[in-house]
């Protein structure tokens, strides 16, 4: 029986401009030669300001402690990767990116994952922000056959809590 993550799939996970793809290194139109060292270089920074830091660094990837490029692009290059973002002509802007952490689970069904998220610090709050978001979820969910997702944050970031009751996770611990 055909799900609305079949739906979202047969669209490309694309509503209007607005689209989730996943990441693949041999589509250069798309994701030009080092464009996971670009996203690092976008995340990099105050979460709260423009100046040099890993405040952004630290909030999307909770349990690291070595937040330099090699460690971070690695890390993203060794799984896949969600890139979420709006088409303006025929270039497409990053807004966000989702990964997963960890991934158990057998076969077709019964699977799950941790996972990670982060939108570019000039999409918080926008109107397109929530709609990203959801197109990421059905991709991870769809390509990947999951059952679940799971999703830890530090207890101060409130923000992404509310943020991500939307489309209904919620605290257990």
């Amino acid at each position: 029986m055909p799900s609305l993550l079949d739906a979202f799939k047969d669209d490309s996970y694309r509503i209007g401009d607005a689209q989730a793809i996943l990441y693949d290194r041999t589509r250069t139109a798309i994701f030009p030669p080092g464009y996971i060292g670009q996203l690092y270089w976008k995340m990099q920074g105050s979460m709260y300001s423009n100046r040099d830091g890993d405040g952004m660094l630290r909030m999307a990837f909770p349990g690291f402690s070595d937040f330099s490029w090699d460690a971070i692009t690695l890390f993203l290059l060794q799984r896949p990767l969600v890139v979420m973002g709006i088409w303006n002509g025929d270039k497409f802007e990053a807004a966000g990116i989702g990964y997963p952490v960890i991934s158990v689970g057998h076969g077709e069904t019964e699977k799950m994952c941790f996972a990670g998220y982060l939108m570019f610090r000039e999409w918080w709050g926008s109107v397109e922000a929530e709609g990203l978001a959801m197109l990421g979820l059905c991709l991870m969910f769809k390509e990947w056959n999951l059952s679940a997702i799971h999703g830890t944050r530090f207890p101060a970031n409130h923000l992404t809590a509310r943020f991500m009751r939307k489309f209904g996770f919620r605290d257990i611990g």
